[in-house]
């Protein structure tokens, strides 16, 4: 399956997800367009992690339950295929 997901971590940087921040480089990410708390999920992946060479870490927009990279781990960058350009939204659908 293909999900799409916001690269929020690059090789070399460290990632935490704690019950509800996502530090990266040991700075508090403050996502002013991401409407759902980012929950680690337990049992995954173990915090903090430090990326290699050519290892991504992804998050998907929907941070209270969608599949990403805090269930499946690292994305090595021959699996990132595409690059979002225009992302539309809409109220009460």
């Amino acid at each position: 399956p293909r999900f799409i997901c916001r690269v929020v971590a690059a090789p070399g940087d460290t990632v935490t997800v704690t019950e509800n921040r996502l530090i990266i480089n040991g700075n508090t990410m403050i996502e002013s367009n991401i409407y759902y708390t980012t929950y680690a999920y337990a049992g995954y992946t173990e915090y903090p992690l430090r990326l290699g060479e050519g290892e991504y870490f992804v998050l998907s927009d929907n941070r209270d339950g969608g599949t990403d990279s805090r269930s499946y781990g690292v994305v090595s960058r021959s699996e990132l295929v595409g690059t979002v350009i225009t992302v539309l939204r809409r109220n009460k659908l």
